[in-house]
């Protein structure tokens, strides 16, 4: 499976077994009053106890206290690469972590942050969480902004990774809260998932042509 997000579409779809719904930005009032039913009948895999969902992503990432005053850090590197596990003593769930352009951060391990902004590039694949073994890694923030020149890169064949977008209160100036996509031209969000092929397997009901 293969996401590519454009910076210039802003446009939120949500299809579920017999809720399906389009809005556009300016349609929120309508959004939220259709929420419950279209959540409803929605499939998360987070919270199917058959998905291999890493222990400590539920406790750490699901009802988080809102963030009052976060503080903000920008990673400095002499590389230009940097990891996870290195950056999480500087970037905490009460910090907004901010990648600038120059550096390039490798997803090796978990990182729970207030919010990520990034200018630089996030690289996220089998070889960089190849160190976490057989266990899945996730990235758990109130918002993930790829704000132009920054790139997000992540293609995940074998290993399992989850991005978990918590209720913390934090709101980005154009993606608003609870959000992860790119922002100005130029920004780039790539997401590449295994090949899904048996997807006729996964209807909730017999398809008729």
């Amino acid at each position: 499976m293969r996401l590519s997000f454009l910076p210039t579409v802003l446009v939120f779809i949500a299809h579920a077994s017999h809720v399906s719904a389009q809005f556009k930005q300016n349609q929120e009032n309508d959004y939220l009053a259709r929420f419950g039913t279209i959540n409803s009948a929605s499939y998360a895999a987070v919270d199917d106890s058959e998905s291999n969902v890493p222990p400590t992503l539920l406790p750490t990432c699901k009802d988080s206290p809102p963030i009052v005053n976060p503080s903000e850090v920008t990673i400095s590197s002499t590389t230009g690469t940097i990891t996870a596990s290195s950056i999480a003593s500087q970037c905490d769930a009460s910090t907004i972590c901010t990648i600038p352009a120059g550096v390039t951060l490798e997803m090796d391990s978990s990182l729970h942050v207030a919010a990520l902004v990034v200018r630089g590039a996030v690289l996220w694949t089998d070889t960089t969480q190849m160190s976490n073994g057989d266990l899945g890694i996730y990235l758990c923030a109130g918002y993930i902004a790829v704000e132009a020149p920054g790139s997000w890169y992540m293609n995940l064949q074998e290993k399992d990774g989850w991005i978990y977008l918590t209720n913390n209160g934090m709101t980005h100036a154009t993606l608003r809260s609870r959000s992860f996509g790119g922002v100005g031209t130029g920004s780039r969000v790539e997401v590449i998932g295994r090949n899904m092929e048996r997807t006729w397997s996964l209807l909730s009901d017999a398809l008729k042509v």
